[in-house]
């Protein structure tokens, strides 16, 4: 007869990745054997969050979902960049504006900015769709208080933030 073989005690194994919470627990699949498993040493996120940080933000036109012409320019290299991580990386978009109009009016406006971004990056095939959310902040996390136009702008952003995929 066959003698079920014991579990290795705790301090024998390596605990799993992505289990500290009840919530990242019940999101996990299961993976092909032959899959390499995506782990923290496998991916650097403050690499990468360093990395698109140097990039520098999105910018937008007053009132506007339309880049600034400079962000438009720079749009083609964070594609490239973010297409080298897709699958293995969950993204947050961030949009902001200045704090011009009604708090709602911000808060659409920055959630309309930060969706047009996600559309971009999924259409460019930059990210997929599954692994990215984007939320709309407002004018609650300004980078200036300078209200000159040559200031402000810095205001009126999308931020791109990545954590490794549960």
């Amino acid at each position: 007869a066959a003698m079920d073989t014991p579990e290795p005690a705790p301090t024998d194994t390596v605990p799993p990745l992505n289990t500290s919470t009840p919530v990242e627990a019940s999101k996990a699949t299961s993976k092909p054997e032959n899959t390499p498993a995506v782990t923290k040493a496998s991916v650097d996120t403050a690499m990468i969050n360093k990395r698109l940080v140097e990039m520098g933000n999105l910018h937008f036109v007053p009132n506007s979902t339309e880049l600034l012409e400079e962000s438009s320019a720079k749009f083609p290299q964070i594609v490239s960049f973010l297409k080298e991580y897709k699958g293995k990386i969950y993204i947050t978009l961030y949009g902001h504006t200045a704090s011009y109009g009604s708090v709602n009016e911000q808060e659409q406006l920055a959630f309309e900015r930060a969706k047009t971004i996600y559309t971009r990056l999924v259409r460019n095939g930059a990210i997929d769709s599954s692994l990215c959310d984007y939320k709309g902040m407002g004018s609650r996390q300004p980078i200036t208080d300078l209200t000159d136009e040559e200031h402000i702008y810095l205001n009126r952003r999308v931020e791109i933030k990545v954590r490794i995929k549960d």
